[in-house]
């Protein structure tokens, strides 16, 4: 006669809905395996097993319930004294168990294996800045699955008070940022270990550049922080040592009748940049994007004018995270 086949039954078990002890498989092990310390008061029976001998009733098992909270399960079999069967006694109270596990009971066939995932918040950025920018304020806006949370912030790492109703913060000193919220649920206090996060970066200004011969440098009332750099010169050269780059983009003015760049790092040409805009008494402010990386990038970025025509450069954006 063949051997019969073992098989194992999985059960997964939201831990919101899990709310006692589940009944003994085959083997007559009660499911809840994790050791407890509360027992009813007369037995002698803990979580996890059968209740020992002690008085005329052990002990059932306690239910398994979040965080150690919980009343107990089904009373389990009674104890025996003098060789009398005692009545069931009372489950003791749950035991705590990790927010994501699995216990194995029973030896019969099938096994049960009953693993839980505990329902921790999601926290969610329901309103964050644009990637680059060039002033004012960076306002943040978040939300969580469960009601009543409580919220944790941090900037570049440093915690940062914040409330329910987001945060608005300057937008900081030139480089990346980045700003990270975890909810924390309000029973238990389980915080989202996965939190939220936004990155932007605020671009250098002129000051960052080593210039040729060619370069002004004036003060713009409406420029990038102030001023910005000039150049009516063909080859007139600035540059700047770039360090562990993701993206960069170029703050520059366009008006009617400028000229063109050439933006190098190292000796790739990473674009050739007009800045005619085509309305000689127009003038704007853009960001022009010259490459964006998976891998980061380090080198010495050149900035090369190609005519006499005028050329206005007010900064350089470099993205590190």
């Amino acid at each position: 006669m063949a051997a019969a086949r073992s098989s194992t039954a999985r059960v997964a078990v939201p831990a919101a809905t899990w709310a006692a002890t589940a009944g003994p498989p085959a083997s007559g092990r009660p499911l809840n395996g994790l050791p407890g310390n509360n027992a009813d008061s007369t037995g002698a029976g803990a979580d996890g097993v059968s209740g020992a001998a002690g008085g005329h009733s052990g002990g059932g098992g306690g239910g398994w319930t979040p965080i150690g909270r919980g009343g107990g399960g089904s009373g389990g079999s009674g104890g025996s004294d003098n060789g009398e069967s005692g009545d069931g006694g009372g489950g003791g109270a749950g035991s705590s168990y990790p927010t994501t596990a699995s216990v194995t009971s029973g030896t019969g066939d099938p096994r049960v294996v009953i693993s839980w995932d505990e329902a921790r918040p999601q926290t969610m950025l329901m309103d964050y800045p644009r990637p680059w920018l060039l002033g004012g304020k960076a306002r943040f806006a978040y939300a969580s699955s469960h009601p009543d949370t409580s919220f944790a912030c941090a900037v570049d790492g440093r915690p940062l008070e914040c409330g329910a109703d987001g945060v608005r913060l300057p937008v900081g000193k030139p480089g990346s940022h980045v700003f990270s919220v975890a909810a924390t649920e309000p029973t238990w206090g389980i915080p989202d270990t996965t939190p939220a996060k936004a990155v932007w970066t605020v671009p250098h200004d002129d000051r960052v550049f080593k210039r040729s011969r060619g370069w002004v440098r004036k003060q713009v009332a409406r420029g990038y922080r102030g001023s910005a750099l000039t150049a009516r010169r063909k080859g007139a050269t600035l540059t700047y040592q770039v360090r562990g780059a993701r993206e960069l983009v170029l703050v520059a003015s366009t008006s009617g009748r400028s000229g063109t760049v050439v933006v190098r790092l190292g000796n790739r040409v990473l674009q050739r940049v007009s800045l005619d805009l085509g309305h000689p008494r127009t003038t704007h402010r853009q960001l022009f994007r010259l490459g964006r990386w998976k891998k980061a990038r380090s080198g010495r970025l050149t900035i090369t004018t190609t005519s006499r025509q005028p050329v206005t450069i007010d900064g350089i954006g470099v993205r590190t995270r």
